[in-house]
């Protein structure tokens, strides 16, 4: 099923999608380091990475709503991804709550707040790895046809079209 949202058909949901997440495990990695040495200069960067991560899933989420509403609602893959999507929404909340525990003094939070961090992440790898499987056997939001032959398409163990060409040609 193609994605609503595409550039020269290349779904643009898939890519920024990435930047929160990685801003948000970075944030939750630096709180551990914080736990580990004690050192405010990891809280500090937890509290910087974690705003810049809520605020940019923030302005990437209507690209998942858009995806989201072009996949019909009686099939599963639309209750996965609503389920997806509301643990998302749980995971930004939580770490906009743990940043908004941290603003009055970001170099010492509260347990409060590291609790809420490592909870977040904790379930954004769940809703990652649901997100990778509604990407990879479903197929939802691939451009279709996605085969081994499709340009930029390549599944495990096939050969790149031009390649596959060559040495069959």
């Amino acid at each position: 099923m193609k994605t609503r949202v595409r550039i020269r058909g290349y779904s643009l949901h898939q890519l920024p999608v990435l930047l929160p997440l990685g801003l948000l495990v970075a944030s939750a990695g630096a709180d551990l380091l914080f736990l580990a040495t004690r050192d405010a200069s990891w809280a500090q960067l937890a509290f910087r990475l974690m705003g810049g991560g809520a605020l940019a899933a923030l302005l990437v989420a209507p690209l998942e709503f858009i995806d989201w509403l072009a996949i019909p609602q009686s099939v599963r893959a639309n209750r996965r991804t609503r389920l997806i999507g509301t643990r998302n929404m749980v995971v930004v909340a939580l770490f906009i709550l743990s940043w908004l525990l941290r603003r009055p003094d970001p170099q010492i939070p509260p347990t409060a707040a590291l609790v809420l961090s490592l909870l977040a992440l904790l379930l954004a790898g769940i809703t990652a790895w649901l997100g990778g499987w509604l990407v990879s056997p479903p197929g939802v939001v691939v451009s279709t046809p996605a085969t081994p032959d499709a340009p930029v398409t390549l599944a495990a163990g096939s050969v790149a079209p031009r390649a596959h060409a060559k040495q069959h040609g």
